[in-house]
């Protein structure tokens, strides 16, 4: 009787050995950058740190406002002051608040599947890169 007990928890472990290399080979986990942005012009215009910038490349998969897809259609080449996006935006206190603006920023310009509301304050979500658990392994 105790060495059915025995096998009993063997097996148990081994399920549980087996449920988590499964999970580690199927699952994805996604590295994401999060912004706020504003719909301006027919684009959502967000606005990053250099250090943040430099991980995002045009073309890349978009979410705003979790439910509108989109793609990086462009980034400033130099970035951009402060003042002078307060200026080009010319928005309110609170959206500006919003946007978490650094003192010199890289503009990334968002096309959107579908059409928003002018001058919209928008979450947006990039997905940087997309990867097994296991890999964080190797």
């Amino acid at each position: 009787m105790k060495k059915l007990h025995i096998w009993f928890l063997i097996g148990a472990i081994m399920l549980v050995i087996v449920c988590q290399l499964v999970w580690a080979f199927v699952a994805k986990v996604d590295t994401v950058v999060e912004v706020s942005g504003v719909y301006k012009d027919g684009l959502v215009r967000c606005y990053l740190p250099v250090e943040e910038a430099t991980k995002l490349n045009s073309g890349m998969d978009v979410k705003v406002n979790d439910k509108y897809s989109g793609r990086i259609q462009t980034m400033s080449q130099s970035p951009i002051s402060k003042s002078e996006i307060i200026e080009r935006l010319s928005a309110n206190d609170y959206t500006l608040a919003m946007m978490k603006l650094t003192d010199w920023n890289i503009e990334i310009t968002i096309l959107t599947d579908e059409k928003l509301s002018e001058d919209l304050l928008c979450n947006v979500i990039i997905a940087v890169s997309s990867n097994h658990p296991i890999e964080f392994l190797f």
